[in-house]
């Protein structure tokens, strides 16, 4: 079954709101199953990266996608500066850790 992002935010809302734990359903297991993979996969990696490269939703409220991730600054940047040409008027950061370094637009 797929997914989409407003059913998987509410499941995550509705997960998080539940303080003895929840309990993962039939229907919600492969989805968790999938998650956890992509994290391992995905998130952990771009942890031990220096910079990175996010391209966020219109309303800059999260993030979308993590577009590119270096461990040198030059890298990173021409990342960055290709992902501004790839996505023209898109909002996406180029940061280090929490730091951002530039942004395509404004964040509100």
């Amino acid at each position: 079954m797929a997914w989409s992002r407003a059913e998987i935010e509410l499941l995550a809302k509705q997960m998080a709101a539940k303080p003895a734990g929840f309990r993962v359903s039939a229907r919600t297991a492969p989805l968790v199953i999938e998650a956890l993979a992509y994290f391992a996969r995905e998130g952990m990696a771009d942890r031990s990266l220096g910079y990175r490269v996010d391209l966020w939703t219109a309303d800059q409220a999260s993030i979308l996608e993590a577009v590119a991730t270096a461990n040198h600054l030059n890298v990173g940047r021409a990342a960055y500066l290709a992902a501004v040409e790839t996505w023209p008027g898109q909002p996406l950061t180029f940061r280090k850790a929490a730091w951002i370094l530039e942004a395509s637009k404004q964040r509100s």
